[in-house]
């Protein structure tokens, strides 16, 4: 099911409740400017551990050598996937501001500002292509997975929201509309599924992450966390590991 972005409310202009204008949304503006307030490293934001262990939990074992990051943010994700043996890293962003922070924490990576629809790559570029947590930022991820299994020579990581509502809100300001943490897409296993399929790819494992799970006292005493796993199962994050078809 594609989103269908909601129209933006008339914004009055200088106090004159005669003359109307539309404000359009311009998502680089808002990442920019959320790139120069916010940080998604695990200093700041330890659901970045939750994301990058469930991205390694997919990796095949001979997953080659080159890797694309593709909403790379800070850079976190890049910097890992070079200690764990990728000779070449390309990390790729919207937002001019993340870039700048990643490139001056992650010197070995190379960095690519672009959209996630439009991915300046030849075809088969990279061994493995991931995308975490941005596929539900996008007004058209079709359009973004097929792009992820174009420059893929072999496999495609995406991790997403598990199922999230994400029903706009009434902002308290101006009253217009507005998405929870920007995100417009809910997905699950078989809208993923299908998005791949349409892509040329096809669905090798699926795994579902929780934060709540991931604490010691779950991951190292399996009864307990088989016991309270399906009560969190509709909500967390899901990753699915797919490959050329």
């Amino acid at each position: 099911m594609r989103f269908q972005p909601v129209s933006p409310a008339p914004v009055r202009v200088g106090g004159d409740p005669r003359r109307v204008a539309r404000r359009e949304p311009n998502l680089r503006e808002y990442y920019e400017d959320e790139g120069r307030r916010l940080r998604h490293t695990p200093e700041f934001d330890p659901l970045e551990l939750v994301r990058v262990r469930l991205v390694f939990r997919l990796m095949p074992r001979e997953a080659g050598r080159s890797v694309l990051d593709v909403g790379c943010g800070d850079g976190y994700l890049c910097g890992q996937l070079g200690v764990r043996g990728f000779d070449t890293v390309v990390g790729v962003e919207l937002a001019g501001s993340r870039i700048a922070y990643a490139r001056g924490r992650f010197v070995s990576v190379r960095w690519v500002q672009a959209d996630a629809v439009k991915l300046p790559f030849a075809d088969r570029q990279f061994d493995v292509v991931t995308c975490t947590e941005v596929l539900e930022h996008l007004v058209d991820p079709e359009r973004a997975m097929s792009e992820l299994g174009r420059v893929s020579r072999r496999y495609v990581i995406c991790t997403v929201p598990y199922r999230e509502d994400v029903r706009a809100h009434p902002c308290p300001h101006c009253g217009r509309p507005f998405p929870p943490a920007g995100h417009l897409q809910s997905f699950d296993e078989r809208r993923l599924e299908l998005m791949a399929k349409w892509s040329g790819l096809q669905v090798v494992r699926w795994r579902h992450s929780h934060p709540l799970l991931e604490y010691r006292r779950f991951r190292y005493c399996p009864p307990l966390r088989w016991l309270i796993q399906g009560y969190y199962r509709q909500s967390g994050f899901l990753g699915g590991l797919f490959v050329r078809s």
